[in-house]
């Protein structure tokens, strides 16, 4: 039970790390979707126990966090505003570290991620590149791009409560 005990307390303290980054002062709380629950039912994966959807999830974030660095860059390239660039470039070094963080929550409850795609941040990352595509004038570019990593960012926010709020439940708290 020590381990356990070790293991839950490394484990919320890496989830609540990535949260507090992700969401600093957001009120946003995840809500149950059913269809995220059918869609995790059709994946290839058997989801036929807490730790199983646990595990899905975590991996589904790690998907998410990938392709949000590689949609990060490639905004990044394409605004034109100094300062917004800056804030993209800044979201990368964070993006990096929360890939970081989840890989170490993967080693603390020893299981490896599985190879999903998140379909919601490929989706988010499609509207990023059709943006970039359109070639609009710069200043709708850039208004085009910082509402698309608002959204991202509360995607985020989203998906790590709801990691939270699992590894809670599966005893990985006090």
């Amino acid at each position: 039970m020590p381990r356990m005990l070790s293991v839950s307390r490394k484990l919320m303290t890496r989830l609540a790390l990535v949260y507090s980054e992700t969401a600093a002062a957001s009120g946003v709380f995840a809500q149950f979707d059913p269809e995220r629950r059918k869609l995790m039912a059709s994946t290839k994966q058997k989801l036929d126990s807490p730790q199983a959807l646990f595990v899905h999830e975590l991996s589904d974030i790690r998907s998410a966090e990938t392709i949000i660095l590689t949609m990060l860059e490639e905004a990044s390239e394409a605004v034109s505003s100094t300062q917004l660039k800056a804030g993209l470039k800044a979201h990368q070094k964070q993006t990096k570290q929360h890939l970081a963080n989840v890989d170490k929550v993967f080693k603390l409850i020893g299981e490896k991620a599985k190879s999903i795609e998140c379909k919601g941040a490929k989706g988010l990352h499609a509207e990023a590149k059709e943006a970039i595509k359109g070639k609009p004038a710069p200043e709708i570019l850039d208004s085009m791009i910082a509402s698309g990593a608002m959204k991202t960012e509360h995607y985020e926010i989203v998906s790590y409560e709801g990691l939270v709020d699992q590894a809670k439940s599966l005893g990985y708290s006090e």
